[in-house]
């Protein structure tokens, strides 16, 4: 389920395990409002990746595993349930970022993991708030 609580798109580098591993950057977007990571059905066919079938608990049909995801100096084996919603490459879910054990700094737009200093920005300046906000002053 691709929710509305996708935080924006971030480029991250995604590699292909096996016998020959092929570099390839795709298009990642943030989605705490989902606990599983989601790929879509091109960026797998982009990537080399043979999805299985599988009955999920979303409903989604098909499975990668053993997708090695780099995110800066991260390295993680993950799974990707896959998706035929071409609005996004790669939707990284809740529980790869506890994998990652990495913070979402709002205030400074950036993606910080624990045990080191890297910081990764996840919000582009284009995307400033959409609200006004209220200074409360009536209180």
């Amino acid at each position: 389920m691709h929710s509305g609580k996708a935080l924006n798109q971030q480029s991250f580098v995604c590699r292909r395990s096996g016998p020959r591993c092929c570099e390839t950057e795709v298009k990642a977007s943030i989605n705490t409002g989902s606990l599983h990571n989601h790929i879509s059905a091109s960026c797998c066919r982009r990537l080399g990746l043979v999805a299985s079938e599988d009955r999920s608990p979303c409903g989604v049909s098909s499975s990668v595993t053993a997708l090695q995801l780099q995110v800066g100096r991260q390295a993680l084996r993950c799974s990707a349930f896959v998706k035929e919603d071409e609005a996004f490459e790669l939707c990284l879910g809740l529980q790869t970022l506890l994998e990652l054990k990495c913070c979402l700094d709002l205030s400074s737009r950036v993606v910080k993991f624990q045990g080191c200093d890297e910081e990764l920005p996840f919000l582009n300046a284009w995307s400033d708030s959409q609200c006004q906000h209220d200074t409360n002053e009536n209180l």
